[in-house]
């Protein structure tokens, strides 16, 4: 074989090495810790080491994608991924979350801490009549509104004072640009 061929097969094999590398890489499962792809940061992650702070755990891989991630414990995103078994959610969360006080699986008759965090997960359940219990949920309602518009549809549940959204980060989004949320109608723990 001359040089030119040996140089293109190669120059061929350095190309399509990186292309198996990633195609081979298996899919995240439930337990990883993965960080966002620097390539599709918004919409693929991969695994990494659970050491890096900046990791989330993959809490759970939901194969029924009509039902998505709104209702693990402690999700604060989705993401779709291609697996062997066809196109499946992976809902990620903070690698410390406990099941118990996650605010998005609350329902009428729980109460809330708040934690006074500027971010979505400030809110987590407590037992009513633990001492920090600030908030009891009066109603619960899942909707979707247009990025950036917000209802208060809690101005029609009596007694309800605050209302408090969850809505998770990624790629759970219906067709039309709606943003699915829930939204909790809260009242003061008395």
């Amino acid at each position: 074989m001359s040089a030119a061929p040996r140089f293109a097969l190669f120059a061929l094999l350095a190309l399509l090495l990186p292309i198996a590398t990633a195609c081979s890489a298996p899919p995240l499962a439930e337990g990883d810790c993965a960080v966002p792809d620097p390539e599709y940061p918004e919409h693929r992650y991969q695994r990494a080491d659970c050491a890096d702070p900046a990791a989330l755990r993959v809490l759970t891989i939901e194969e029924d994608v009509t039902e998505g991630c709104y209702d693990v414990p402690g999700v604060t995103r989705s993401v779709f991924e291609e697996q062997w078994n066809g196109l499946v959610f992976v809902c990620l969360g903070p690698q410390d979350v406990d099941p118990a006080t996650a605010p998005n699986v609350a329902e009428a008759g729980d109460c809330f801490a708040d934690d006074g965090a500027a971010t979505e997960t400030r809110m987590r359940r407590v037992d009513c009549a633990a001492p920090d219990a600030r908030y009891r949920v009066l109603a619960v309602d899942d909707g979707a509104d247009l990025p950036g518009v917000s209802r208060n549809e809690c101005v029609d549940v009596a007694g309800a004072t605050t209302p408090y959204s969850f809505s998770l980060q990624g790629d759970e989004r219906p067709l039309g640009g709606l943003v699915h949320r829930r939204l909790f109608c809260l009242a003061p723990v008395s």
